[in-house]
């Protein structure tokens, strides 16, 4: 799921319970594939990646155009002067324990499984950018193993990075959910920013309010805990929200106010009609970035409103400007 926004390059993480699968179902990584036939799969599955990034999609170069893009690989994000650059973006693995059903990379989905090593990711960061393709790198991950084993391969390849590459580009990586805290609070030092999704993806009726509430007040207590700060953001699984835990909680929710119901349809162009028949200003526009056609809508959507002079903001300039 995605909000057509404009985001600065600053991660916001979204803690969430998701479905441990048994000890006895197991997948193999293919530990004698080559790097580059490890870069092809593990740049496709990283596709699918809810961030602020533009990937997910083909477009060809044609006739009276500028450009064109690529479903995996080389995607695009904002520094904080604005500039659009250009990142790789990859999964570290694509192999993990759990079986979130959205997520093409669930324990569940039969696809050929891999892992790069920490020199691996460097040394394809590095030689993509004195080849001037890339500006810096995106790195995400499913788990391997547990997520402190994950976090732990993350970091060595950042420190690998940062100190024996001397790489001092930009860097987008995302913490692994259920790591151990002093791991996340070193993510948080480097100035991301977090928001609550509930503990276990709880969806609010009249009869679980408290355990709702609940679920929030625990997130927070966790995340607050390693970061050292309030937690203002909750993005409420399934839009279900009560406004009282507003002034209860000092919380705000991100919702949305346009939702082209793009899960039922594969037609790209029927999915842009119906979010540009509702568009205006303040709108929060919600698509889900696991169907192709979404992302190319998405696509067609944003070109279409920055030319009637739309601009895309955050989160914090809809709900506090």
């Amino acid at each position: 799921m995605f909000f057509l926004q404009l985001h600065l390059p600053e991660f916001c993480a979204i803690l969430s319970g998701q479905t441990y699968v048994p000890d006895g179902d197991i997948m193999l990584i293919q530990e004698n594939l080559s790097v580059q036939e490890k870069l092809k799969i593990l740049t496709d599955a990283a596709k699918y990646d809810v961030a602020c990034t533009s990937s997910g999609v083909r477009r060809k170069g044609k006739a009276g155009s500028i450009g064109n893009t690529s479903e995996a690989g080389i995607c695009h994000s904002f520094s904080a002067d604005g500039r659009c650059i250009s990142l790789l973006k990859i999964l570290f693995t694509n192999q993990c324990i759990y079986d979130c059903k959205y997520c093409v990379n669930r324990c569940s989905n039969d696809v050929v499984r891999t892992a790069f090593t920490p020199d691996e990711v460097c040394k394809l960061t590095i030689e993509f950018y004195r080849r001037n393709y890339i500006e810096g790198l995106f790195l995400s991950s499913g788990i391997l193993y547990n997520a402190n084993h994950t976090m732990e391969l993350i970091y060595e390849t950042l420190h690998k990075l940062r100190n024996q590459w001397h790489f001092n580009g930009y860097i987008h990586v995302k913490t692994i959910p259920g790591a151990a805290p002093e791991l996340v609070e070193r993510m948080h030092r480097e100035g991301h920013l977090i928001g609550n999704h509930t503990y276990s993806h709880i969806q609010l009726t009249k009869q679980n309010r408290e355990q709702f509430k609940e679920e929030l007040i625990r997130t927070n207590g966790i995340i607050s805990g390693i970061s050292g700060g309030e937690i203002v953001f909750v993005r409420p699984p399934y839009g279900s929200w009560d406004k009282k835990f507003e002034e209860e909680l000092n919380m705000f929710p991100v919702l949305w106010s346009i939702d082209p119901l793009d899960w039922c349809t594969k037609d790209a162009d029927n999915v842009a009609r119906r979010v540009l028949a509702k568009a205006k200003e303040n709108a929060v526009i919600l698509m889900h970035d696991e169907y192709d056609s979404s992302v190319q809508a998405a696509f067609m959507v944003v070109d279409a409103l920055m030319k009637e002079g739309y601009e895309f903001v955050t989160v914090e300039e809809i709900l506090f400007d």
